[in-house]
């Protein structure tokens, strides 16, 4: 049965369709917004899930479903065309499955290489112990025996809490707690896109940062563009206590950032169960949101709270509620390109009496307020029982994939700059970046006369003016460092000042 949205809800989206409000089902998506994909292997039971964009603007979702008692289920691949019929193309009827080598619900993580082939992330077992491993598809779906040895890589042997990103090369890093054996803390590995080491990296491929008193588990890991990294790692306390999250950030050969915090590290102020997952989420400056989130089937004294640190490390209390934001449910952060973010929070109910509920989606500025202009909810009955995935697609619209016993895909309407990046298009700003003066040309409208504001991130005005000629120029240099938009009555042009 549909689990769309709330009657009223409903109406509203109909009244106000033709404006593509952010939020808003977009109906040139399936059904009226959504998808409702039928498995044809069985039912999904226990499963975690994960949706991208392809590079030509389709979708593939990667899941795993349980097959019953004594088996270790599939792994099940399903792309959808852009506007969410089944790509009949791929696989069977759009469908590809393979054998799983564990069943577990956390490891499914899925890349498209540079090549076109697709990464998959999952668990293989050997006696009692499970790895995380990673496999590469051809195109067709098979698996690409010539990438690793026979097909796979396993990065750690014996772990399973281990997290991996692709750089813009194509080549793999993971990084995973170091060996008892080898000392203390954390180890990176990096792969060639052929999956065999890449010498070039640390030592033969291996690189070392050794900082800790305990064995660490690693619990989110983010690449940035320049190749450094953060690393969200805990130290397990066997004595029934909760644990202690540690917050790392890493040069591009892994060493620590001595720049940030306390020699590179951050200890959380949080501390957490064993069983709640950590979720890192980078702005443009590189402050951070760390989320903790209490999963179902952990103990009652998990968070879902989410907290943002500066670029050096401390608490930003201006963020939200004296720097914490809290939500009522599995909450999941995704910061936009105009660095306002999105929060997920599926509301999961009781997860042993009655496990599963409905979710809701809402806008914030970076400064943790708010932002009233986007908001969705599904119907309080709507009943999806594991974990809700989410990501915006190169367009800007919201991609939700919701299991129930029907794999339900939603798409919003969503302008990830939150105002127009540039409403017209005979008009420029140049040069941008800039650190001095903006000079504003328009071969179609008269600027003489016209308001104008520049507006900051979060909504707030830095100064207003009226142009005075035609082809005005801006001294801005005063401006602190980060984007900024200009406004007039008719346009809005995203500007970064360096």
């Amino acid at each position: 049965m549909r689990k769309i949205i709330l009657n009223f809800f409903l109406s509203f989206l109909f009244s106000t369709f033709l404006f593509a409000q952010d939020g808003s089902l977009d109906f040139s998506f399936g059904e009226e917004g959504v998808v409702e994909v039928n498995i044809p292997f069985g039912p999904l039971g226990y499963t975690n899930q994960k949706t991208i964009e392809l590079a030509d603007g389709s979708y593939i979702s990667y899941f795993q479903i349980n097959m019953g008692s004594g088996s270790l289920g599939k792994n099940v691949l399903v792309k959808l065309l852009n506007n969410g019929d089944l790509d009949t193309s791929f696989g069977t009827d759009g469908f590809l499955d393979f054998p799983s080598l564990d069943r577990d619900f956390y490891y499914q993580e899925i890349w498209e290489m540079p090549n076109g082939k697709l990464l998959i992330s999952d668990l293989q077992r050997s006696g009692s112990l499970s790895s995380n491993v990673l496999r590469q598809l051809n195109s067709d779906g098979s698996i690409d025996v010539d990438f690793g040895t026979n097909g796979v890589v396993m990065p750690f042997s014996g772990k399973r809490l281990v997290k991996t990103e692709i750089d813009s090369n194509g080549r793999i890093i993971a990084v995973g707690g170091k060996p008892i054996s080898q000392g203390l803390g954390l180890q990176f590995k990096r792969y060639l896109s052929n999956g065999q080491i890449d010498t070039s990296f640390g030592v033969n491929g291996v690189a070392n940062a050794t900082f800790a008193n305990e064995a660490l588990i690693v619990r989110d890991f983010k690449l940035l563009s320049d190749g450094s990294m953060f690393v969200a790692s805990s130290i397990q306390n066997f004595n029934g206590a909760e644990d202690l999250l540690l917050i790392t950030k890493h040069h591009p050969n892994g060493s620590l950032d001595l720049s940030f915090s306390q020699n590179g590290i951050v200890t959380s102020p949080l501390l957490f169960d064993y069983y709640n997952r950590v979720f890192l989420s980078v702005f443009d400056s590189e402050e951070l949101i760390v989320s903790i989130v209490r999963i179902p089937g952990g103990t009652a004294n998990g968070y879902n709270v989410a907290y943002k640190l500066t670029n050096t490390g401390n608490l930003d209390t201006t963020f939200a509620t004296d720097g914490y934001l809290t939500a009522n449910g599995i909450a999941e952060i995704l910061i936009q390109s105009d660095q306002r973010f999105l929060r997920i929070v599926h509301d999961y109910g009781d997860p042993l009496l009655s496990p599963g509920g409905p979710f809701r989606i809402d806008r914030f500025f970076s400064n943790g307020i708010q932002d009233s202009s986007l908001s969705f909810q599904t119907d309080p009955n709507a009943f999806y029982d594991f974990f809700i995935d989410y990501f915006v697609d190169s367009t800007g619209k919201i991609l939700v994939t919701a299991p129930s016993n029907t794999l339900d895909i939603y798409r919003l309407s969503n302008n990830p700059l939150g105002i127009s990046e540039n409403t017209n298009n005979d008009l420029v700003i140049f040069p941008n970046p800039t650190n001095g003066l903006l000079t504003l040309s328009c071969s179609s409208c008269e600027l003489t006369g016209t308001p104008y504001m520049i507006v900051d991130t979060i909504g707030r005005i830095i100064w207003n003016g009226v142009f005075k000629i035609n082809h005005p120029t801006i001294d801005i240099s005063t401006l602190a460092t980060g984007m900024y938009y200009l406004k007039t009555n008719r346009d809005d042009i995203k500007f970064i000042k360096k």
